[in-house]
């Protein structure tokens, strides 16, 4: 799982008070569920594994066993914060700190932690054309933008992850292809929405979060979203963020 810098927007003055609205409450619920049972369940079964048997498991297995429990709260930490993050935005609060951007040291840190296994490293392919150094954007929000589509892309596919980047005086284009099973048609028009999961990918780990964040952060970029897929063939994403000034 991909560790994203800590979260530094600021609070717009007077936001509505809306809260998450969300279209289907028994889909949240369900979705909520599934993914604090199943890390808590990990944890719960690891410690009485360790309360039971910890004078005869040798050093190893040991910290195999602590790791587990700590990739466990890891992922309910990443999960509430990402409804955090959702509540915030729709609430009107999200607003985007921009500052300077140096552009090759932030995707080199990017690709560096987005690789988090070897699997991964050798499936990302990268691509870099920047005609500027620099961009005014909040970095914040573009890693987590970044994040967000690269994670999709490397769960939903097993072969080459395409990463293309390029920046100019108008701005930064950026684009994530995959070689996976593709939108159906007939959702594409919805993936945006929190907890919407696609039809074919329900067999597949996830709660249909991360394309919704991206959204949001784009917007707070004052930025574009496109996507174009394909089943069976894969799906490529392109964010268009404008430069701004500082």
């Amino acid at each position: 799982m991909t560790e994203e810098p800590k979260e530094t927007f600021s609070l717009a003055q007077n936001p509505p008070d809306n809260g998450l609205e969300f279209e289907s409450s028994k889909q949240i619920i369900s979705s909520i569920s599934h993914e604090l049972r199943t890390p808590l369940a990990i944890i719960s079964s690891n410690i009485q594994l360790l309360k039971k048997f910890s004078y005869g498991l040798d050093s190893k297995m040991v910290r195999e066993t602590f790791s587990l429990c700590e990739e466990a709260v890891g992922a309910m930490t990443n999960f509430i914060e990402d409804i955090h993050f959702l509540n915030v935005s729709n609430k009107g609060q999200l607003k985007a700190v921009f500052q300077n951007v140096e552009l090759e040291p932030f995707f080199k840190e990017f690709v560096d932690r987005i690789s988090d296994s070897d699997f991964n490293r050798k499936r990302i392919h990268v691509e870099t054309t920047l005609e500027v150094p620099y961009i005014c954007c909040d970095k914040h929000l573009l890693f987590k933008v970044l994040a967000k589509l690269m994670d999709n892309a490397l769960k939903f596919s097993g072969e080459r992850v395409d990463f293309t980047v390029s920046s100019s005086h108008n701005g930064l284009i950026a684009e994530v292809a995959d070689q996976g099973v593709g939108i159906p048609p007939e959702e594409i028009s919805a993936i945006y929405e929190p907890f919407k999961r696609c039809a074919n990918v329900r067999m597949i780990t996830g709660c249909g979060l991360g394309l919704a964040i991206a959204k949001k952060c784009t917007d707070a970029l004052n930025g574009e979203i496109e996507v174009a897929s394909e089943l069976g063939k894969g799906t490529r994403f392109k964010i268009k963020i404008p430069d701004h000034e500082c």
